[in-house]
C-alpha cells in the first residue's frame, strides 16, 4: 500500500472526488461519504486506470508527502 496526496497548490486537470483503490485490473474499490462500491465491469475499470494515469504525476510520496503536508499545516496556523 501507497499513500500519497495531492497538494492544494498543484492544478489538476481532472478531479480527485473520491478515494479508490485498485485492485490487479480485477476490481476497482470506491469509498464516498456515503457508500462503498466495488467495481468490476471491465469498462468502469478501463475508465478509472485511465484517471489514475492522469491523477498519478501530481501526487507527491514520502518525504515529499510529508513536506507538503508540514507546508500545507503551516499556511493553516497562519490563518487561523
Amino acid at each position: 500500500m501507497r499513500l500519497g496526496i495531492i497538494e492544494w497548490t498543484i492544478p489538476a486537470r481532472v478531479p480527485a472526488l473520491h478515494g479508490f483503490t485498485i485492485y490487479d485490473s480485477r476490481a476497482i474499490l470506491w469509498g464516498t461519504q456515503t457508500a462503498t462500491a466495488i467495481i468490476t465491469d471491465q469498462k468502469d475499470m478501463n475508465d478509472d486506470e485511465e484517471h489514475w494515469a492522469e491523477l498519478e504525476p501530481i501526487i507527491s510520496y514520502s518525504d515529499a508527502a510529508r513536506t507538503a503536508i508540514d507546508r500545507v499545516a503551516a499556511d493553516y496556523r497562519s490563518i487561523i
